[in-house]
């Protein structure tokens, strides 16, 4: 969520896309969220797989891929 210039919420690791108009969280919760930079909106389901927390989520530098990693050590790479 976001409220005024901040995005709260049990997030570990927060990642603007190189266009600026999306965030990627990684999330206490075992889940990656997009967010709609703009509106703080969520954009679409969580996207879930890992079994334990998600340490870190980073954009692709055409920003078309999402990368996690997580504290099993398990990587995954999605499109947004």
């Amino acid at each position: 969520m976001r409220c005024g210039s901040y995005i709260y919420g049990p997030d570990i690791q927060r990642q603007v896309s190189p266009d600026g108009r999306r965030v990627v969280t990684a999330s206490l919760d075992k889940t990656v969220r997009l967010w709609d930079a703009k509106t703080g909106q969520q954009i679409g389901e969580p996207l879930i797989g890992h079994t334990e927390v998600v340490l870190s989520a980073a954009f692709s530098p055409d920003g078309r891929r999402v990368l996690t990693a997580s504290a099993t050590r398990r990587c995954g790479c999605g499109t947004p």
